[in-house]
């Protein structure tokens, strides 16, 4: 898995890199405020093509592809704790604000 964060990694790096060097960064805003770069797009499609490819059962979160609002939630964090008895333990309900 290391081998293949690295590798993708540094395809969508070399063509972040390649756009700022060509001048070709189209810049444009999604809901009037948050800045999206062409870079930013190509670097999301080159690595999610590459976990759709290489596994296509996980599910993939990137923020250029999310629309709203998104909750993500660990009811309890700290299960192996909570089980023993042990304090470390809590409940994490967070709700990142994507594009809203």
């Amino acid at each position: 898995m290391g081998r293949f964060c690295g590798k993708n990694a540094r395809a969508a790096g070399k063509t972040v890199l390649e756009l700022r060097r060509d001048s070709i960064v189209e810049m444009t805003y999604k809901k009037a405020r948050e800045l999206v770069t062409s870079a930013d797009l190509a670097s999301n499609q080159i690595i999610c093509e590459a976990i759709e490819k290489s596994y296509p059962e996980h599910r993939i979160l990137s923020e250029e592809n999310i629309e709203g609002p998104l909750w993500i939630i660990d009811p309890l964090d700290g299960t192996v704790n909570y089980s023993k008895n042990l304090s470390h333990t809590l409940l994490s309900p967070w709700r990142l604000l994507l594009m809203e």
